[in-house]
C-alpha cells in the first residue's frame, strides 16, 4: 500500500510517516476533530518548500523571494482544490482540515507545482509533479487522496482536479511557456 511523504509544519528534510496512521482503514485517518491551521505559519512552510527546491533545481536567480505579509503569499500562489474560491488571487486563503492545496511560484519559468494536503494537524507535501525529475508525481497524489478522502461525490470531484492543476493557478507567463524544470 502507498504510504505518503508527510512532514509537520516544522519540515525535514526527509521523508517521514505520521505514526498511528491507520493504512488498513485510510477512511477513518480523518476524523471530525477540528484542527486549527495558522495562515502564518503555513504560508511559511510553503516558503520553506519553494526555496527547498530552488536549491534542488538549481535555480540561481537572486531576485526570486517567497514570502508571507499579512497571511498572503508573496511571489507565490495558493489554490485549494477542494474549495476552488478559496484562493491567493481571490484573497486570504482559509487552511482547513481534510483539503488539498496547490501551490507555486507566480513566474512560471520558476513554477514547480506542489501540493500539499492537510491531515490531523501535519501537513502533507507531495512535491514538483511537473517537473522533469520530480520528487512526487502526480498519480502518487491521486493514490493518496482516494486512500484519505471519504468515498462521496465532493471527493472525486476533488479528486478529478488533481491532474488539471495548472487549471488553478495564478501565474506570470514568460515568453518559453514552460517551466526550467521541465526542460
Amino acid at each position: 500500500m502507498f504510504i505518503p511523504l508527510l512532514l509537520s509544519i516544522f519540515l525535514h528534510s526527509n521523508p517521514c510517516v505520521v505514526k498511528g496512521l491507520n493504512a488498513s482503514n485510510p477512511l477513518n485517518n480523518i476524523d471530525t476533530m477540528s484542527y486549527n491551521y495558522d495562515q502564518t505559519k503555513v504560508l511559511n512552510s510553503f516558503c520553506t518548500v519553494l526555496y527547498e527546491l530552488k536549491t534542488h533545481y538549481n535555480f540561481t536567480d537572486k531576485l526570486i523571494y517567497y514570502g508571507v505579509k499579512t497571511n498572503k503569499p508573496m511571489g507565490f500562489f495558493v489554490y485549494d482544490l477542494s474549495d476552488t474560491l478559496n484562493n491567493s488571487k481571490n484573497g486570504i486563503v482559509n487552511f482547513k482540515e481534510g483539503h488539498i492545496y496547490h501551490f507555486a511560484p507566480r513566474d512560471l519559468y520558476y513554477s514547480y507545482s506542489n501540493f500539499c494536503f492537510l491531515l490531523k494537524g501535519k501537513l502533507v507535501f507531495f512535491k514538483a509533479v511537473n517537473c522533469k525529475k520530480p520528487i512526487n508525481n502526480i498519480n502518487e497524489v491521486i493514490s493518496f487522496l482516494e486512500n484519505h478522502l471519504p468515498n462521496n461525490v465532493d471527493s472525486k470531484e476533488v479528486i478529478k482536479r488533481v491532474p488539471d492543476y495548472k487549471h488553478y493557478a495564478n501565474l506570470k507567463m514568460n515568453d518559453l511557456y514552460v517551466c526550467k524544470c521541465e526542460l
